[in-house]
């Protein structure tokens, strides 16, 4: 299910004779960002438009003693972390069968980052958001709308700390971690 989310855009539009001439502004992150269309100086109109953005899925754990906490970004990090749902995230599935995140990480600025499988000599290996995608084709199968990987990997574990990682083997990190799936969930 897709939830809808507004954001507040200046538009001012600049006319003469034959000309239109359109500002777009967008504050996201404390800045502006602009769009000049067209070409023209004089000022006709300023007004307030809301411009709907599509708000996705949650991402929940199923089994062990992190069932019911969700995926989310590290505040400090670059790291996928389980946490509570107070701070859980909200992601779409893009090109390529991505998953990108669109919320969820309060306080810092968001650029819809890529959920990526880190590589590690360990059979465990670390799930990061990152600016370029190069985790592609996850898919969410079966009665519990499970989290998999294109070589059927749908088993994720997690430690105390929050830290997340895919498992692809039988290697287990130390301190007190479990395992889990993952299931996508509406808004």
């Amino acid at each position: 299910m897709l939830g809808i989310l507004i954001w507040t855009m200046l538009r001012r539009i600049h006319m003469s004779q034959n000309h239109h001439e359109a500002y777009f502004a967008i504050e996201h992150c404390s800045r502006i960002s602009t769009m000049r269309l067209g070409s023209s100086t004089d000022v006709v109109a300023m007004r307030r438009v809301q411009l709907l953005l599509v708000v996705g899925n949650r991402i929940l754990a199923l089994d062990g003693w992190t069932a019911g906490s969700y995926v989310q970004k590290a505040l400090d990090s670059d790291a996928a972390i389980l946490g509570p749902a107070s701070t859980k995230g909200q992601f779409v599935t893009g090109e390529n069968s991505s998953i990108r995140m669109i919320s969820g990480y309060y306080g810092q600025c968001l650029n819809f980052p890529y959920l990526n499988v880190k590589s590690a000599e360990t059979s465990y290996k670390p799930l990061a958001f990152e600016a370029i995608g190069t985790s592609l084709d996850w898919s969410f199968n079966g009665t519990d709308n499970t989290l998999n990987t294109p070589k059927g990997f749908n088993t994720f574990v997690t430690c105390s700390d929050g830290a997340l990682y895919l498992q692809t083997g039988t290697d287990f990190p130390s301190g007190n971690c479990t395992t889990t799936r993952l299931k996508s969930t509406p808004y």
